[in-house]
């Protein structure tokens, strides 16, 4: 998550463009299983407002990992999607998909032997 540090103070005449970038694991096992808005919404509905204000960027990282399991040799394969919301013009938003594919190495099936 990309935000304006300014918070709402970004739509004053001269704001200052100031960046600040901080990663959340979104995991339901971390501290904060909804990112920076699970600290918004215990400060308050004032404290989500200026989250949501000061939002410059925002990109989500899914990473999968499998085999093909078709021969004896499993080929392993992983894959990284980024999904990507911008928001830098006020009242829009941009949206882009960025994916990637690579193979991860061939392994020899042993339950096909047993």
């Amino acid at each position: 998550v990309t935000r304006y540090m300014d918070g709402l103070d970004v739509f004053q005449t001269r704001p200052n463009r100031a960046t600040t970038t901080v990663e959340y694991p979104l995991t339901p096992q971390s501290e904060n299983p909804l990112g920076p808005f699970t600290q918004a919404e215990r400060g308050g509905v004032r404290q989500l407002q200026e989250l949501v204000h000061s939002l410059k960027r925002v990109s989500l990282l899914f990473r999968l990992k499998g085999y093909d399991l078709q021969s004896e040799l499993r080929q392993c394969y992983e894959w990284e999607t980024v999904a990507d919301y911008h928001f830098e013009l006020r009242g829009q938003m941009t949206y882009q998909i960025h994916t990637r594919s690579m193979s991860c190495g061939v392994e020899e099936d042993k339950s096909y032997k047993e």
